[in-house]
């Protein structure tokens, strides 16, 4: 991203022929932190940030 800038690229491939199953194959990952740390334990998943109901029925 621009903000934090390091490299994120995801390829994938999805054949239209002999892929009877229909599946989706990532061919590349490149994850590069280079210039800030990687803290998981900032990363907090909490319930009061999905989206409610009434906000999916809208």
């Amino acid at each position: 991203t621009k903000k934090t800038q390091y490299l994120y690229l995801v390829n994938v491939s999805y054949p239209k022929i002999n892929n009877i199953e229909r599946s989706i194959f990532i061919t590349k990952i490149v994850d590069t932190h280079e210039n800030h740390l990687l803290n998981p334990s900032k990363i907090i998943f909490e319930d009061e940030k999905q989206f409610t109901a009434k906000m999916l029925a809208d």
